[in-house]
Formats: C-alpha cells, sequence, structure tokens
C-alpha cells in the first residue's frame, strides 16, 4: 500500500471471520485463507518497521488500544507522531464507568481478558493493573429449572471434530449439517451452535470451520479455557497508555474524523473533519488502527483512499465481518442470585455464568469472583441488531431476567432491592450500555 498499513483491531468478542477464496487478479498477491489470524497477517502486511523508522514523521490514525501502543514504540524511536481520533476520548471499544458506591468498575466495551496473551498481560503489568482470574460457577437454564452446566466437555468433544472436516473449508452451520447424528446429541448441538454464535459474535452459517481450528489452537498455546479481568477496569490500561504516548512527546488530536488518506511511494495526506472545521495533515508515512468495517469500500467506506486500496487486501478486508452485539449492564441494591437455588438445592452465590435458550439474550454474567450487584446480559446477531436503543434493552433485559428467575422472584426483587426507575446512570436503577 505504499505508505498505508491497515492494522486489524483484534477485539475478540466482536470478530467473526468467514472463508474468502477467488481468482487472482493481475500479479497481486491474494489471501486465500479463512482464519482471523492470518488475516490480520495479510492486511498489516504493508507495515514495513525498517520504513517507519526511517520515517520523519508518521500520522495515525485512531487513538484505541493498538493506536496507542503503535504511537508510544514509534515514538520512543524520535519520530514525530501524530494521532487522529474521531471521538472525543480515548480507548476505541474499551470504555469504563466508574459509578459512585459501586464496587467494581463498570465495562460497557471490552471486558475480559481471554487467555494469557503476553501483548496483552506485558502491558497489563507495566501499567501495573491488578489482573484477576474469573471463577466460580456456571448455571444453565434448561426446562426443568436452573442447574449446574455440564456441556462443556461434550461440547468441546462435538467441536474437535471440525479437524475432520477442514478441507475443503466450510461454515459451521454446513459442518453441523454433515456431521453423522448420534443418538441424543441434538441438545450437544444446540449448545455448540449457541457457542459458536454467543462466544464468537459469528453468524455459524458464515464463520469458517478453518477459522473455528486456528483459533482452538491459538487458544491452547496462550491457555485461551481461562479468563481474567482487571480489578480496576480496562480503563487503566488505556490511561497509562495515554501516558505512555505524552511521555513520548506523542501529539494526539481527538475528534478528528479522517476520512481520506491520499498516499504515494514518499508522502501521504490524510484530511477529514474536526471541531474547527475542515483540516489537513502531511507526513512520511500513515498507519490506520480502526476497525476493518470502517474501509470496506462496498459498504460505504468511513476512510476512502487515493488511489483505491489493492485488491489483495479489499478481498481481506472483506472477508473479516463483525457480528453486532448488545449488552445491558444491570446494577441492583443487592445480588438477590446469592440468595437463589438450583433445582439440586446448590446455592448461586457463586455464580459466574448462566446460559439459556433464550432467543434475545442467552447469556448472562456477573463480576465473580469480585462482589457486586452488577449482572449483565448479553445477545448477538439479529436480536441485537433488532433491539438497539437503550430503552429496548432494558426492557427486553428484564422480560428475559423474569423467564430465566421466575417472574415471582423478579417480581419480589424489585419490590424489595428497589428498581423504580431506569437511567443511565441511576444508583437505584439500572444502567445500559451498547457495544
Amino acid at each position: 500500500m505504499n505508505g498505508v498499513a491497515a492494522f486489524v483491531h483484534r477485539d475478540r468478542l466482536h470478530r467473526i471471520a468467514s472463508s474468502f477464496n477467488g481468482r487472482t487478479r493481475g500479479s497481486e498477491p491474494r489471501y486465500r485463507g479463512s482464519n482471523p489470524w492470518e488475516a490480520t497477517n495479510f492486511l498489516s502486511s504493508s507495515y514495513r518497521p525498517h520504513r517507519i523508522l526511517m520515517s520523519k514523521s508518521v500520522l495515525i490514525v485512531g487513538a484505541g488500544a493498538a493506536g496507542l501502543a503503535c504511537s508510544a514504540d514509534i515514538a520512543r524511536e524520535g519520530i514525530s507522531v501524530i494521532v487522529l481520533e474521531a471521538r472525543d476520548r480515548v480507548g476505541g471499544r474499551i470504555l469504563t464507568e466508574h459509578v459512585p458506591g459501586l464496587p467494581v468498575a463498570l465495562e460497557l466495551g471490552a471486558e475480559f481478558i481471554h487467555g494469557k496473551a503476553p501483548q496483552i498481560f506485558g502491558q497489563m503489568k507495566q501499567a501495573g493493573q491488578e489482573i484477576v482470574e474469573s471463577k466460580g460457577d456456571d448455571w444453565c437454564r434448561e426446562e426443568g429449572g436452573l442447574c449446574a452446566c455440564d456441556f462443556f466437555e461434550k461440547v468441546e468433544q462435538l467441536l474437535a471434530k471440525m479437524k475432520g472436516f477442514a478441507s475443503p473449508d466450510r461454515s459451521f452451520s454446513d459442518f453441523l449439517k454433515q456431521l453423522p447424528r448420534g443418538e441424543g446429541d441434538e441438545a450437544i448441538r444446540l449448545r455448540a451452535l449457541e457457542y459458536v454464535s454467543g462466544f464468537n459474535a459469528a453468524d455459524p452459517a458464515r464463520i469458517s470451520v478453518c477459522s473455528l481450528l486456528k483459533d482452538m489452537e491459538r487458544q491452547e498455546e496462550i491457555a485461551g479455557d481461562h479468563t481474567f479481568r482487571l480489578r480496576h477496569g480496562y480503563s487503566g490500561l488505556v490511561t497509562w497508555q495515554q501516558q505512555e504516548c505524552a511521555r513520548k512527546g506523542v501529539d494526539l488530536r481527538l475528534a478528528h474524523a479522517v476520512e481520506r488518506i491520499d498516499y504515494r511511494s514518499d508522502r501521504v495526506v490524510v484530511s477529514g473533519t474536526s471541531e474547527e472545521g475542515k483540516f489537513g495533515r502531511e507526513a512520511d508515512a500513515v498507519i490506520v488502527t480502526v476497525p476493518v468495517s470502517l474501509l470496506d469500500s462496498e459498504d460505504k467506506p468511513s476512510i476512502t483512499f487515493d488511489p483505491v486500496l489493492p485488491t489483495a487486501k479489499l478481498d481481506a478486508i472483506r472477508g473479516t465481518a463483525f457480528g453486532p452485539v448488545m449488552r445491558v449492564s444491570l446494577i441492583f441494591e443487592q445480588p438477590f442470585w446469592k440468595e437463589m437455588k438450583g433445582t439440586d438445592g446448590r446455592s448461586l452465590s457463586n455464580m459466574r455464568f448462566l446460559f439459556s435458550h433464550d432467543q434475545s439474550f442467552p447469556t448472562w454474567w456477573t463480576t465473580q469472583p469480585l462482589e457486586s450487584p452488577v449482572l449483565v446480559a448479553w445477545c448477538v446477531g439479529a436480536a441485537a441488531t433488532a433491539n438497539r436503543g437503550v430503552a429496548s434493552g432494558l426492557y427486553l433485559a428484564s422480560y428475559f431476567l423474569g423467564g430465566l428467575v421466575g417472574s415471582f422472584v423478579l417480581g419480589q426483587v424489585f419490590v424489595r432491592f428497589g428498581w423504580p426507575t431506569c437511567g443511565t446512570r441511576s444508583r437505584r436503577g439500572c444502567t445500559a450500555g451498547m457495544s
């Protein structure tokens, strides 16, 4: 791309991948794989360290975690760096609220750390952030009521069978259709579908089997079956990154929405709109760290390039999709579930996750092992798209919560713990955050 490097924002909960193969046009290299990690490497193949280090000035588009980390690294080499961020804040998909009186940070964006990826853990430790492993009991809502989940091992065994269906590549839905059925395995197939769509925010009819297999390999490398969170919220990482940038002399400009990038072999010109009006900046090179969904020319991209990005890059971009999600964070006076019991008489006091088959909000979680009265509802796909908006999200979340714990129980919760109003900052009510 001659001076332009496209970085993929690696947000684990919002990225899905599909297979994208096809004919090569001209002599351009073409990505013919089917997993997001290879696509990421291919998309960023124009990021040549020697070229950047030979530059005197670099523009970075996006002040999310990737953009801030990249800015500090480059500025450390004595290169002039300007960061252009469209929003009036840094962090990208990281957004943490610190609600007065609430004992935990309320995450409205990224929340979990999946596995022990050194790129993430290294920065967390440098930032002095305390990492807490998510531990507790996982519960399921079945027809008979609330019971301990026992499907994880069986789902893992089913997913392992994808290795026999990797060539040629196919969607996860097609894999399930072609997989020989076993006696009484319908429940496990359903759980596997819910896992793929919920954990990956993916459409099972689109996500690639090869992508899932590669992801499973990566999880094994970094202990991906372990989940962590930051005790004081992801904002601690972003604050530290911003401070690192300031120490290195990075010029951070918020409310600067980049709309166009003109690039040649030796110079780039980035233009857009800020609060003061139109702006234009020139530099030796530019690094783009925005989500690839903003770069797809077939979907009215937020940023246009001149010349147009190479076909190989566009094909890789269009083959990496982002699944719509919605989360609603409910704050109660007290964690009422600690007084509930499952069908086997066990207490839900250490509940971590709650899984159901509901179409709108099938997944719920607490901040366990951190004690708090926060309960998060999570939905993906069509349900998330159709139910956008704080009001509808709160209504549906409370409606399906009633279905999970029982309308009578939920009514008693309202009466006993108080939920007279709902609002984005209501301490006695609830807080909704849409991703």
